[in-house]
């Protein structure tokens, strides 16, 4: 069925709203009040009607709704005080005014497809045992009950996809019939004690593969089988959707992307591999869906579980923000997006871990809880209250959860997030055989985070391995230098239980201890310097267009270009960036004429590279800088565009009678600073 009113097609089959053929971006709820407006337009419906036809009976605050009904009026191109289509009636409800013709035939073949829609086909039974057809169609409708959890997912109906039970399929003609972008094979076999599960995600436009894989599971509970291979099923697909549309939204590179677009887009970097540069690209994306859409709750979800990963410091030393203030910010855009919708499960659980950030693990154990009941298969839910257990001297408890984390989604590229909590119980139950096992698996996935490496050393003191323990330590120190004593890891990770602390003083503690770990830090030395930071412009992309090894190479050329540019103009390494590098100097002139002498070395590779200076007093202590001069320098760099050299006024007033020159670009507001300050690009 589908209804006309105005340039806008409202298609309940496809649930989609086009606006001169263009589908408008619309969350799952304000499409479903959309749809009962339009269906009841001959009368005035009411708020107990909308709460229990969208909500289903749920109690929701009247601001939720009524930023519902604001976001349906803004996606046809309404307004609260124009009212040309929804009518507010005052003590009574709201009505759809608009002239609107009802069509029944198919949409055209040509009208475009939901970027994130889906059908999943009825997986076919290869065994002879009809207790398995009952098995590959309840895979089947639970995939499809699932996967509608998904923001902003297109999902057609079970009843729907059965139509096709048993028939040839033309997956590109089926797209076109259904308007789907992606269609989900599978097929269910008896071998032996096991059920094998084999699918294939598969891209209706094109017909090509995006994505195969298979699930076994023992036979001998069915119902325990069925569940545990619809789980797994369920989060890997989430994680290949996301993946997948992140690549086009990125291919297309459009100019004014919507605000779905942009989510999916942040949803996608989220799931990549964790690094620091691959959350800026997240956060930059759901900010941007933001500033498009203030209303939208997907994003300020991703935005608050972005900013939590800042907050929580796995990667760096922690930029320099009030922890309180940034956990405020936090707090309110998750309240807003449970004022919402209070149902939806990643607002929950990322709830849940600011409120374990912030110590207050009883109800941060709620917040896990609630997630999972609303989501069974969010891997990140149930590792998360895995480490809430922990933090609250359970761990014990909390090993079950981080297990079941990692059978839901073995193939994880956060799979290393999976490992060190389960680690790091083993630790505090003073197993440390098993803790090593499982931290060197997480730090194999992932060498980048600081954390692992110093509860390596912890386990590997534990057991006696004083070298190992040292060498451990070492690489902890060489990426968070702020975390140099156990006084220092209580401050940068103050939360958890007086259980949690009785149990790392008797384990942990003490194979830091072997390890060399001071409990009071040593004194640092501060020192006057000009810090240099550089980075490639458009990496990721870069990366994406060559290829991994081609842009290994590339990056090998590129770190030798700079040695021997520092090299040249005295400039101290202090350590590479993953596409960028830190560097200090004892005179200003010198790291100008340094910068502009490593973009043109690069330059002729085909890569642009940006620089930010800031000359200050740092924090010296082993091999390693910190303090306030390095974060604005790091600031400066991020606002540089290829090949400019961006300095602070400092900077440029030191090196007055040098003979370079500087332009005025204004002056910035820089996070952590309190006041703008002027910025200048160096002319050279």
């Amino acid at each position: 069925m589908q209804f006309r009113f105005g340039n806008h097609l409202l298609d309940l089959d496809r649930r989609e709203l086009c606006r001169s053929g263009e589908p408008v971006a619309l969350e799952p709820q304000v499409f479903d009040l959309l749809v009962h407006l339009v269906q009841n337009r001959d009368r005035v419906v009411s708020k107990d009607e909308l709460l229990e036809s969208v909500w289903g009976g749920r109690i929701v605050s009247e601001s939720a709704l009524t930023s519902r009904i604001t976001a349906v009026r803004k996606a046809i191109g309404d307004t609260g005080a124009a009212q040309h289509l929804i009518r507010t009636v005052p003590r009574r409800g709201i009505r759809f005014i608009g002239d609107v013709r009802e069509e029944r035939e198919a949409a055209p073949a040509s009208s475009p497809a939901s970027r994130l829609s889906i059908v999943v086909l009825p997986f076919v039974n290869l065994s002879r045992d009809p207790e398995e057809e009952y098995f590959a169609d309840g895979v089947t409708e639970d995939l499809t009950t699932d996967l509608s959890r998904i923001a902003g997912a297109l999902v057609i109906a079970r009843s729907t996809a059965f139509t096709y039970k048993g028939k040839p399929v033309d997956v590109k003609q089926l797209g076109r019939e259904l308007g789907v972008r992606y269609v989900l094979e599978g097929s269910v076999r008896r071998a032996a004690d096991q059920v094998q599960v084999n699918v294939q995600l598969i891209d209706a436009e094109s017909g090509t593969h995006v994505w195969a894989d298979r699930f076994e599971a023992d036979r001998t509970s069915l119902a325990q089988a069925h569940s545990e291979i619809t789980g797994r099923l369920a989060w890997a697909l989430n994680l290949e959707i996301a993946r997948d549309v992140g690549r086009r939204i990125e291919r297309e590179n459009r100019i004014d992307p919507a605000a779905q677009d942009l989510v999916m887009l942040g949803w996608a970097w989220w799931h990549r591999p964790r690094s620091a540069a691959a959350m800026q690209e997240a956060r930059r994306a759901f900010e941007r869906a933001l500033e498009i859409d203030p209303e939208s709750i997907d994003a300020r979800v991703g935005l608050a579980r972005v900013l939590t990963v800042e907050l929580v410091g796995n990667f760096a030393p922690r930029p320099n923000t009030d922890f309180q203030q940034e956990g405020e910010r936090i707090e309110r855009l998750l309240l807003e997006a449970i004022e919402g919708d209070p149902n939806n499960p990643r607002a929950r659980a990322t709830m849940g871990r600011l409120r374990w950030v912030q110590n207050r693990l009883a109800e941060a154990r709620i917040e896990f809880e609630t997630a999972i009941a609303l989501d069974p298969n969010d891997s990140f839910a149930h590792v998360q209250l895995a480490l809430t257990l922990l933090f609250s001297g359970d761990p014990a408890a909390a090993i079950p959860e981080a297990e079941k984390a990692i059978r839901l989604s073995p193939r994880d590229p956060q799979l290393w997030g999976y490992y060190w909590p389960l680690g790091f119980c083993r630790l505090l139950l003073n197993e440390p055989g098993a803790a090593i096992e499982l931290l060197t698996r997480a730090r194999a996935t992932n060498p980048r985070n600081w954390l692992i490496h110093f509860l390596l050393a912890a386990a590997l003191g534990l057991r006696g391995d004083v070298d190992g323990a040292k060498g451990a330590l070492a690489e902890s120190l060489k990426r968070n230098p702020d975390v140099d004593s156990l006084a220092a890891y209580r401050a940068f990770r103050p939360w958890g239980s007086p259980q949690y602390w009785a149990l790392f003083e008797e384990s942990a503690a003490v194979g830091l201890r072997r390890a060399g770990l001071l409990d009071e830090a040593s004194e640092r030395d501060r020192v006057l310097v000009t810090v240099l930071f550089t980075d490639i412009v458009d990496s990721t992309r870069r990366a994406a267009e060559i290829g991994d090894r081609a842009w290994r190479l590339l990056l090998d050329r590129h770190d030798d270009a700079i040695r021997r540019e520092l090299a040249q103009f005295r400039g101290r390494e202090v350590k590479t960036l993953g596409d960028g590098f830190l560097a200090t100097f004892d005179g200003p002139a010198r790291a100008v004429r340094c910068a502009a002498a490593i973009i043109d070395r690069v330059r002729p590779l085909g890569i642009a590279v940006r620089a930010g200076l800031h000359t200050g007093e740092v924090e010296t202590k082993r091999d390693e800088v910190g303090g306030i001069a390095v974060n604005i320098a790091a600031r400066i760099a991020e606002l540089a565009g290829g090949g400019e050299i961006l300095v602070s006024g400092t900077v440029r007033d030191l090196v007055a009678g040098s003979g370079l020159a500087f332009d005025d670009r204004g002056d910035h507001a820089l996070k952590g600073l309190p006041e703008p300050m002027r910025l200048y690009a160096a002319k050279v």
